[in-house]
C-alpha cells in the first residue's frame, strides 16, 4: 500500500520507459507520430510545444481527465498553462479535461 501511495508503479514504469520517451520527445515534429508504443506507454496524442513536446499516454479516466507527459528541457511550462506539474528533470505530468 505504501508503494502505491508513493507512486512507485508510476516511477518504475517511467524509469523503464524514459530513454524511449526522451528520444521520442526530442524528435517530435508538427506531423506527429502518435498511436504507437513508446517504452511501456501507448502514446495516443502528440503536440509539439515551444521548447519541447507533450503527449497523452492514457485514455480518458473515470475523473474525465486525460493524463500524459511533457518534456520541456530548456524551460518550465508557461505559468499560465494549467494542468502541468513537475515530475522529474525536464519532465512534467499534465492533465487535460474537465
Amino acid at each position: 500500500m505504501l508503494l502505491v501511495k508513493a507512486d512507485a508503479p508510476l516511477h518504475a514504469r517511467f524509469a523503464l520507459s524514459e530513454p524511449s520517451l526522451e528520444r521520442y520527445a526530442r524528435s517530435v515534429r508538427s506531423d506527429n507520430d502518435s498511436d504507437r508504443w513508446w517504452g511501456l506507454y501507448f502514446v495516443d496524442d502528440v503536440e509539439k510545444i515551444p521548447g519541447g513536446a507533450r503527449f497523452m499516454v492514457t485514455e480518458l479516466t473515470m475523473d474525465r481527465k486525460s493524463y500524459g507527459f511533457a518534456c520541456i528541457p530548456d524551460r518550465g511550462p508557461d505559468p499560465e498553462e494549467r494542468g502541468c506539474e513537475h515530475f522529474k528533470g525536464p519532465w512534467y505530468i499534465w492533465t487535460d479535461g474537465d
